[in-house]
């Protein structure tokens, strides 16, 4: 099995190492590692009884390799090692290592050839000690995205007038406006804030020739505008008063068409901060132009049902309470057969089924895919295995269509008692996981309580002088942020969005290849740290250029790896590190293989979820590679379709590529987000591509990458940006949409 079915992935190479050194060091049975805090981060074979022994270690913490006896009457004997990375640095954490025998010597010996596995162990820690540490936002930052997030709860459920609606009244009120306005020709909305600023007829010709010029600019200059013109700001007058300053931010498709504004004027001076926030609102008034949209509530997800937990164990530590953890048997087998449609089918029923047997306090939980939890607000022990029996009664008698009635559905059920087996949300959910395992691997359709035996012990041989190469560069900051051009197909509009990709220079500062290094930290679930890398030196890099990107809509996308949506606390680390950096949250776009995205669609739409809350894009990458594109699509809420190269680079040359790109952009049309074509290699793929409708390419025909300090170099920082000189009357047709 998989050692990613059973270790947490934050420390899953943490472990690999532990299991190594016990496979190498005779007659050890116990490994230890912590970090510099005196926290455990890893145990083997096992976290069962660590906090017995420890404690009679009687360590000293002490800066060099320290040795004692177990006062437990067993006479094993305890090896602390301080982790460092250089002699002279202070320690990031200790690894204690326990031996059933007594032999100093060899114990010497042993210690010294499992050095290179040590020295990975300290490398780890520093780089994650690093790495995830993020300062906090500044306040003003912090208070403009908890604004952004409170306005998803408020529009939650409407539909996108009325949501749209809300919004404006918030906003109007957050920013001390006099008057605000969302106006979007082509899907027929003209909303003004107060909503008597149009009562009047003289007012109204004014405010609605106002909103044409703003448009009008807004559209052919795709800037930011801010404007103290006194004629403006008089058109602009409301019964709020008077408002001298104007801030006019173009709301973008996916395409990166300007299909309305969000004007907003006030007494006081805009902000670089209040511009910032303009961006993000556009970002999600831009979601809600659709004609008919609903803000739907999603479904609880593992997060929720955590914090869920967490929440009522506060309130009462010593209640009896349970988490059922179900998992679907067979169900890769009932999609291979019957489709995925089917099986999707089947997540529904058992879905249902648990929602029926739960009652009115508990909650029902989908985890990922066919995996499916249940808490019981208030269980013991024989009411949660009655429960199970239940539930495994219930799912075997499912009425199933006449089609499939061949099939025999059932589940395997793990049952973590609260708080016999634990303490926490995290470790409810964890323990009723190792518990299903264990009854999966008895046979379906069975359930398990959870007992400590069931946390079977994995191993794992790695190559440890590749992985010590990439720590080493991680740690020495080896490694150069390139940017390649991502060019609009179907307009004339400059270069103004660019993909970050990530370069490794060796010792002697030669660049590596990066399918070399990318691959070994796929196998050594290194991409964690490599991509916290990356999304903090280039934000650093982005706020540190002195080009004003909110004002330009330049974007810039940063790849995120499965492993990296997967690990906890990533999602957090993303949305401070992007708080932090000051930027525009739309200057960003987070890009996802299709693959990683299905693999762990639970992770993968909380990650998505989580950054374009916060005004983020997202890019679905190598699309049409993946596990059942088109069927998964419609449950991933994404602003870009990267089409995979494989289909663009013959695709002058071969019909079916050209059918699959084809049917890609009609796919992404319907879903309202915009298509890239990667590998556009030339001018005759560019045109191509183009015809069938690909709104963007990106490739060596576009632009070969470059160092993101060249690119951020060429581009010029407007210094004033006004519309006193510039405003043009708009044409009568544009008038007319206002009207």
């Amino acid at each position: 099995m998989d050692i990613d079915q059973k270790v947490p992935s934050k420390n899953k190479i943490l472990y690999i190492f532990s299991m190594q050194l016990l496979d190498a060091l005779q007659n050890s049975d116990a490994v230890v590692i912590q970090n510099a805090t005196g926290a455990t981060v890893s145990s083997a074979p096992g976290e069962i009884g660590t906090k017995t022994w420890l404690p009679q270690a009687a360590l000293a913490n002490s800066q060099e390799v320290s040795r004692c006896l177990l006062d437990d009457g067993t006479e094993r004997i305890c090896y602390e090692i301080p982790l460092r990375t250089d002699r002279s640095s202070r320690p990031f954490g200790r690894l204690i290592v326990r031996f059933t025998s007594d032999d100093a010597e060899q114990h010497s010996a042993d210690l010294k050839k499992v050095r290179m596995i040590i020295n990975c162990i300290s490398r780890h820690l520093a780089i994650t000690t690093d790495l995830s540490s993020t300062p906090p936002a500044a306040g003003r930052n912090r208070a403009d995205m908890q604004f952004l997030t409170g306005l998803d709860r408020l529009i939650l459920g409407q539909d996108a007038n009325a949501g749209l609606t809300a919004m404006l009244d918030e906003v109007a009120r957050h920013l001390d406006c006099t008057m605000a306005a969302v106006l979007a020709p082509q899907s027929k909305t003209k909303l003004f804030w107060p909503q008597d600023a149009l009562e009047k007829d003289d007012p109204k010709d004014s405010m609605i020739r106002a909103a044409g010029k703003l448009f009008a600019n807004a559209r052919d200059s795709r800037k930011v505008i801010v404007s103290s013109d006194p004629e403006l700001a008089s058109l602009l007058k409301t019964s709020q008063g008077d408002g001298k300053q104007i801030l006019c931010s173009p709301i973008a498709d996916p395409q990166s068409r300007v299909s309305g504004v969000l004007i907003l004027a006030r007494e006081t001076q805009f902000s670089r901060d209040d511009v910032r926030l303009a961006r993000a609102l556009c970002v999600k008034i831009s979601g809600l132009l659709v004609p008919g949209k609903t803000v739907e509530s999603g479904p609880l997800d593992r997060r929720t049902v955590i914090e869920r937990i967490d929440s009522e164990i506060k309130r009462d530590p010593d209640a009896d309470r349970a988490f059922l953890f179900v998992d679907i048997d067979r169900l890769h087998i009932i999609n291979d057969r019957f489709g995925h449609a089917v099986g999707d089918e089947i997540i529904t029923t058992v879905t249902e089924i648990l929602s029926g047997i739960a009652r009115s306090p508990d909650a029902v939980a989908s985890l990922s895919g066919d995996l499916i939890g249940l808490y019981l607000d208030t269980a013991n022990k024989a009411q949660a295995v009655d429960v199970a029996t239940k539930i495994l009664n219930a799912v075997m008698t499912a009425p199933v269509t006449e089609v499939h009635k061949s099939m025999d559905l059932s589940v395997s059920i793990g049952i973590a008692l609260i708080p016999e087996h634990a303490a926490t949300g995290s470790q409810a959910v964890n323990v009723a996981e190792v518990a299903c395992q264990s009854a999966k691997s008895r046979g379906t359709g069975q359930y398990v309580l959870f007992q400590d035996l069931d946390a079977s012990i994995m191993q794992r041989h790695t190559d440890l002088s590749e992985i010590g190469n990439l720590q080493s560069a991680l740690i020495e900051n080896r490694f150069v942020i390139f940017a390649q051009k991502i060019r609009s197909l179907q307009s004339d509009e400059p270069t103004r969005k660019f993909e970050l990709l990530i370069r490794m220079l060796d010792s002697a500062g030669k660049l590596v290849s990066p399918q070399h290094f990318l691959s070994a930290a796929e196998r050594y679930q290194m991409m964690p740290a490599l991509d916290r890398w990356v999304i903090g030196h280039a934000l650093q890099q982005l706020s540190e250029a002195e080009n004003m990107l909110e004002i330009n809509l330049s974007s810039f996308g940063i790849n995120v790896s499965g492993q990296s949506i997967a690990d906890e606390g990533f999602s957090e680390f993303v949305v401070s590190s992007v708080q932090e950096s000051g930027l525009s949250p739309d200057s960003i776009c987070f890009e996802i293989t299709e693959s990683a995205a299905v693999k762990r669609i639970e992770h993968a739409l909380r990650f998505i979820n989580d950054v374009r809350k916060i005004g983020c894009s997202v890019a679905l990458d190598d699309f049409g590679t993946g596990y059942c594109s088109f069927s998964y699509l419609q449950d991933i809420p994404v602003d870009f379709l990267k089409i995979d190269g494989m289909f663009v680079t013959n695709i002058n040359h071969n019909p079916l590529s050209e059918a699959i790109v084809q049917a890609v952009v009609g796919i992404a049309k319907v879903k309202g987000a915009a298509t890239i074509a990667e590998y556009v290699e030339d001018a005759a793929i560019a045109t191509r591509v183009k015809e069938l409708g690909v709104d963007f390419g990106q490739g060596f025909g576009i632009g070969r990458p470059e160092p993101l300090a060249d690119v951020l170099g060429r581009m010029v920082s407007p210094l004033d940006v006004g519309l006193t000189d510039s405003i043009r009357i708009p044409g009568p047709e544009v008038m007319r949409k206002f009207a």
